[in-house]
């Protein structure tokens, strides 16, 4: 398959909250000798915030830091969760994609690829999962065909993929015609349209309108551990858009690992059409 095109996404942990010892302040409170039992520092930060509301250094509770953040998720305290953050490096999503994940704003921030700024000539365009079927029987993973020998037919799945594609390709010859076109025009203009940097964004920013929803970009996407137990609540489930909730199932497993205990209350479920939906039977936190 060419490599213009992108089956699935990539995400990448490149930051999280890590805890500072604080022994001034442990004994401000009478508990010099208080103990985090996880070594993770987002639930070791939120372990010291929330306890501070409590006064409860001096006398916690069995079972040490995973009880602790446990009652705090089953009592839905979920503000002290706010206090850690994970940051994500994301590619091979659509900007279909990047437009709904940037709709979740609390408690979270966004650097996102400009198409202004950069050259998308080598673009590449992000395959719908509705649309990977069709395009592993064109590609050779699967048989194209049905009906007997005497009536083959092409199958359904595969013309809407070789339909996508086409358009795909067709955009991107579109982009480089406007791009090739309106640099040629402004070239015989003489210094008098702004700096060479201004003349390219407004090349480039007329150039992208005729790019499909489909076309990859890249963010940075950070977020505190109650925005990510959000995010993965709405966007996991199954009525959500496909591809989104592929992407977020792929957060969920790698904000998991920085902090386990806020997320092993969550579970993957499998779906009929072979794609997964998480669920957890604390909501709203």
């Amino acid at each position: 398959m060419s490599d213009r095109f992108i089956e699935a996404p990539s995400a990448w942990v490149v930051g999280r909250t890590e805890d500072m010892p604080c022994p001034e302040w442990l004994e401000s409170w009478g508990a010099p000798g208080f103990q985090h039992t996880s070594d993770k520092g987002p639930e070791r930060i939120i372990e010291l915030a929330g306890r501070g509301c409590y006064r409860s250094y001096a006398s916690p509770r069995p079972g040490g830091t995973q009880a602790y953040i446990k009652h705090i998720i089953e009592v839905g305290h979920g503000s002290v969760l706010e206090h850690a953050a994970v940051s994500l490096a994301v590619r091979g999503i659509s900007r279909s994609c990047s437009a709904e994940l940037i709709r979740h704003k609390a408690g979270t921030g966004v650097s996102e690829l400009s198409q202004r700024f950069v050259d998308l000539a080598d673009t590449k365009f992000v395959i719908p999962p509705k649309l990977l079927a069709g395009m592993r029987m064109v590609e050779g993973d699967g048989d194209p065909w049905v009906g007997p020998p005497r009536h083959r037919e092409w199958h359904p799945e595969a013309m809407a993929y070789d339909a996508w594609k086409s358009r795909c390709l067709e955009s991107l010859d579109a982009y480089e015609s406007v791009v090739g076109r309106l640099t040629e025009s402004d070239s015989g203009r003489g210094q008098d349209r702004g700096t060479s940097t201004d003349r390219r964004k407004r090349i480039r920013e007329a150039a992208r309108s005729v790019l499909p929803g489909c076309t990859e970009t890249a963010l940075v996407f950070t977020g505190n551990l109650r925005a990510w137990r959000n995010i993965i609540e709405q966007r996991c489930t199954p009525q959500a858009d496909a591809e989104i909730r592929r992407l977020c199932c792929l957060f969920l497993k790698l904000v998991s690992a920085e902090a386990p205990l806020l997320f092993e209350d969550y579970s993957l479920e499998l779906l009929p059409d072979g794609t997964y939906h998480a669920t957890t039977p604390h909501r709203k936190i």
